[in-house]
C-alpha cells in the first residue's frame, strides 16, 4: 500500500466562501476570499461559511484502489457547543483549478456529499480528521480525463448548522505549515504483466 500526504501550498489554493444566513442548502455563495486566516464551515454572526482546499500532485492512477482518505485541519481556536452540520464534497473535475471568483466557485461540479455533522469541540493547534473521503476521491480518479499528478479540491460547506455553530481550521495565510492536509492510502492497480515462457522441444 502506498501513501500520499499532501498540504495546501499556496494562498489561492484554499479559500473561504460566505452567504447570508437566510440562505438554504445547497448555497449559492456571494463572497469569497483566498487571503483570510481561518478555514471555516458553519454559521456565525448572521453569516454562513464554507471553504475549499486544493491539493497538487495527486499521484494516483485511475486503476489504483483508494483504501483510506481523509482531510486534516489544524484548529484555529477553542470552540465548543452547538450543533454543527456540514458536508464535504470532492470537486468533480479532472484537474481542479486554483480558487478565484465566487461565480467560478459556485460553478464547480461536486461529487456526492460526505456528511460531517456534530463535530466535536476543537482546540487551537490540535489536528482533527474528517470522515472518510474514499468515495469522492475514487469518483475523481475514475474520471476518464483523470491523470496521475493532477490536482484535487475538497469543498467543506455549511449544511444547516445551528445559530453561532462553527468549526474552523488554519489556512495557508495563517500558517503555511498548518494549512489543510489530505491523506490518501492506495493500492496500486493491475500487477506485473504476464510474460509467457517459450519452451523449445
Amino acid at each position: 500500500m502506498a501513501t500520499l500526504d499532501l498540504q495546501v501550498g499556496a494562498s489561492a489554493d484554499d479559500c473561504r466562501v460566505t452567504v447570508a444566513n437566510t440562505s438554504s442548502p445547497p448555497h449559492t455563495w456571494t463572497g469569497i476570499s483566498t487571503t483570510v486566516g481561518s478555514y471555516v464551515a458553519g454559521e456565525l454572526i448572521s453569516t454562513l461559511y464554507g471553504a475549499g482546499a486544493r491539493f497538487l500532485n495527486v499521484t494516483v492512477l485511475g486503476t489504483d484502489t483508494i483504501d483510506v482518505a481523509y482531510k486534516t485541519l489544524t484548529g484555529l481556536a477553542t470552540r465548543t457547543g452547538q450543533v454543527v452540520r456540514t458536508n464535504l464534497y470532492g470537486e468533480d473535475a479532472d484537474n481542479a483549478a486554483t480558487f478565484s471568483t465566487v461565480d467560478n466557485f459556485n460553478a464547480r461540479a461536486q461529487t456526492a456529499a460526505v456528511v460531517w455533522d456534530n463535530i466535536a469541540s476543537e482546540a487551537g493547534n490540535v489536528e482533527y480528521n474528517s470522515p472518510s473521503l474514499v468515495t469522492p476521491i475514487t469518483t475523481i480518479k475514475n474520471r476518464a480525463g483523470w491523470v496521475s499528478g493532477n490536482a484535487i479540491a475538497i469543498h467543506w460547506e455549511d449544511n444547516g448548522s445551528d445559530d453561532e455553530a462553527v468549526r474552523s481550521g488554519q489556512s495557508y495565510d495563517f500558517d503555511t505549515t498548518k494549512a489543510p492536509k489530505l491523506h490518501i492510502e492506495y493500492t496500486a492497480g493491475g500487477g506485473a504483466a504476464f510474460v509467457p515462457t517459450l519452451i523449445i522441444v
